[in-house]
């Protein structure tokens, strides 16, 4: 009854029709999702390829369901996979930041259907679909200068931790780079934007610890800063964020002393001098504490 009304010439004039098939489909589950595939699956790329931002989340929330519901073979089928995957990642380069909200977790989960992601492999310096999707989305983090985006980009960036594995240390120098960049913003918003920068930082430590060493000098500055530039607000405004952002940035260096195993102590040490009473402070948390991995 629903599908006359979700062809290509006719679903852009009713606004229901699309809101009723989004109602139908989340409540379809597995195993019923992958026998009605090929009706189900046309309607959301058909929305996905319109230029209206709420067809496109619309469509990223469908196919996320889809992808979430059936199994590799049933997408696979009729090669399915690659035509969602090749939607997808062309709207990584979206202006609205509802779409690219909702698009990150939809797209991993294709690439999932298309490659055992690079943590399983064997090769780690092997390229893959995931590595020019990363690379992707790390060039427009770089180039972007809209808070609203850089939130929801920094905030997505950790699912793609646990899916690159120890393979993230192939990115490492542009990951410390846009890290430290993001580092410096300043959010109005309860400093969500940094809260998410240190727990990208913190997985960053933990999938690519061997390099971290050749690269410790490069987090340790950006975050004595922050450090410095906290602990002043705080004595003027007394914020309670100033001081959340305080205490995770002495538990990431806590984490960053312990994976470079005592080539960062000479660094803490010249920190002793630096006429700022929160880095002193920082220096000596970090000093006379211990991490146990």
């Amino acid at each position: 009854m629903l599908l006359p009304y979700l062809k290509k010439d006719n679903w852009k004039d009713k606004l229901v029709p699309k809101n009723v098939y989004l109602w139908c489909l989340q409540h379809t589950k597995y195993p019923y999702v992958g026998l009605y595939l090929s009706e189900l699956l046309p309607p959301a790329l058909l929305f996905l390829d319109h230029t209206d931002a709420s067809s496109k989340k619309l469509a990223l929330l469908s196919l996320h369901h889809i992808l979430e519901n059936t199994t590799q073979s049933e997408v696979k089928m009729c090669n399915h996979h690659h035509v969602i995957y090749d939607a997808l990642v062309t709207q990584l380069y979206t202006s609205d930041a509802d779409v690219l909200d909702a698009l990150i977790p939809c797209l991993l989960v294709a690439l999932s259907f298309i490659e055992d992601p690079p943590c399983k492999s064997t090769d780690l310096w092997v390229s893959s679909r995931y590595d020019t999707c990363l690379l992707k989305y790390l060039k427009q983090m770089e180039y972007e200068s809209k808070f609203t985006f850089k939130r929801i980009f920094i905030k997505h960036l950790e699912r793609f931790f646990p899916v690159m594995g120890v393979a993230i240390i192939k990115h490492l120098k542009v990951l410390i780079t846009i890290i430290v960049e993001y580092l410096e913003f300043e959010d109005p918003i309860e400093e969500k934007t940094r809260f998410a920068t240190f727990r990208c930082l913190n997985m960053l430590i933990q999938y690519a610890w061997p390099r971290i060493p050749n690269h410790s000098i490069n987090l340790l500055m950006p975050i004595v800063k922050l450090i410095s530039e906290c602990h002043d607000k705080y004595k003027d405004t007394k914020s309670d964020h100033s001081r959340r952002l305080i205490n995770e940035a002495k538990d990431l260096l806590l984490l960053l002393k312990c994976c470079c195993k005592g080539t960062l102590d000479k660094h803490l040490e010249c920190l002793k001098n630096v006429n700022n009473d929160g880095v002193k402070e920082m220096v000596k948390f970090v000093t006379e504490n211990k991490l146990e991995l």
